[in-house]
């Protein structure tokens, strides 16, 4: 769960808000609970799960159970080792985390407060699962020791596109609407190359939880969050091809603000928006979209005639193209027979359908494509504390 000024740190922070927040920070780390206290956590193996004791505060993971609030006690900014100059296994380290997902998956789930259901890179710790959860405890601290040790640049814009679920971005909401802050109490990948956080808002990113259907059941939304922070770190040194820049867990963000972005514009669409579609042709904006070297497809007036006849609004229009079921007063016509259903007419108007979503094309489960999710949020944040 995002943390407000709320949370216990957070009435920390707010009974010493006249002190800077280098004072704040200082105080946190005197309370014994900077991010290298994990490396005294006790880990005991319990029924399901693991046990961990840190800082006086009691952790239990468990496979899919997610809690996103579960080391909100720890403090990842240490500025004192800026400028430091990197270990062998500061290296090491940053090549093992930014190459691979077998180190950086588990430890993003470890930071959501869940038990990683496969380990991973972590199997070399080899013994229980107390052994793994502790050999990611010693990876993260000497990740928090490389990203402090770099240096912190001017303010940046930085991007990231994802899943967040929907108790998140309400938390995200309530902060936007009461002034308060949030923190992540994770590491967060993000990039300065905003076309590249929108390849992660597909539904091929979708949690596992709810895959294929989040949006529907309310579960987790797609969303771009942008950071204009002076917090972040610069590591496209170790990957050049994402333009990436890491977020240390547990910093504070001010949300500016939260709009929702329709993506697919039928959602909206009324009848007359509909017939007006139809009416015209769509040109394919690659070669690949075409059919048989056939770049440009429509219009279908015919059924724009059946549109504007029965009130087919937009929602209405995909739920009939989907499963051809429409309620009275809809009366079938020749748009349902095996012509428009089967036929490459069907895979024609299906392909310039495709170019109406708004968001860039990315990688799907059936390859490159549209990026079909109906809409997303995009979320402004910017740093609550100075570098």
């Amino acid at each position: 769960m995002l943390r407000s000024c709320c949370s216990a740190l957070g009435l920390l922070l707010g009974l010493l808000s006249a002190h800077p927040a280098s004072a704040v920070r200082a105080i946190v780390q005197l309370k014994q609970c900077g991010y290298k206290s994990l490396l005294e956590a006790k880990v005991t193996n319990v029924r399901g799960g693991v046990k961990v004791k840190v800082c006086g505060e009691e952790v239990v993971l468990q496979k899919e159970q997610t809690q996103t609030d579960a080391w909100r006690f720890l403090n990842w900014w240490d500025p004192a080792q800026k400028g430091e100059k990197l270990s062998d296994e500061d290296l090491k380290t940053l090549d093992d985390y930014l190459g691979d997902y077998e180190y950086s998956r588990p430890i993003g789930q470890i930071g959501h407060g869940m038990l990683p259901p496969n380990f991973e890179g972590f199997h070399i710790f080899e013994g229980t699962t107390s052994a793994m959860v502790q050999g990611i405890f010693k990876f993260e601290v000497s990740l928090g020791n490389a990203l402090n040790r770099l240096p912190t640049t001017s303010t940046a814009q930085l991007y990231r596109g994802g899943w967040t679920p929907s108790e998140q971005l309400k938390e995200m909401q309530a902060a936007l609407g009461s002034g308060s802050a949030v923190s992540f109490p994770w590491f967060q990948s993000t990039t300065t190359d905003d076309s590249h956080a929108y390849k992660f808002m597909g539904r091929k990113s979708e949690p596992e939880t709810c895959a294929y259907d989040c949006i529907g059941k309310g579960e987790a939304f797609p969303t771009y969050l942008t950071f204009e922070t002076c917090h972040g770190k610069n590591v496209t040194e170790w990957n050049a091809a994402e333009m990436e820049w890491l977020l240390l867990p547990g910093l504070r963000f001010k949300l500016v603000s939260i709009t929702k972005v329709i993506n697919d514009p039928w959602q909206e669409a009324t009848p007359k928006d509909m017939a007006e579609w139809l009416r015209q042709s769509h040109t394919m904006p690659t070669k690949d979209w075409g059919r048989n070297g056939k770049m440009t497809f429509g219009p279908w007036p015919d059924i724009a005639d059946a549109v504007l006849a029965h009130s087919i609004d937009g929602p209405a229009f995909i739920k009939w193209w989907e499963d051809r079921s429409f309620p009275e007063p809809y009366v079938k016509g020749k748009w349902d027979e095996s012509e428009y259903l089967y036929s490459d007419k069907h895979q024609e108007f299906q392909s310039a359908a495709n170019t109406r979503f708004k968001l860039p094309r990315i990688s799907t489960r059936m390859g490159e494509g549209p990026n079909t999710v109906e809409y997303y949020y995009r979320i402004n944040l910017q740093d609550a504390e100075p570098c």
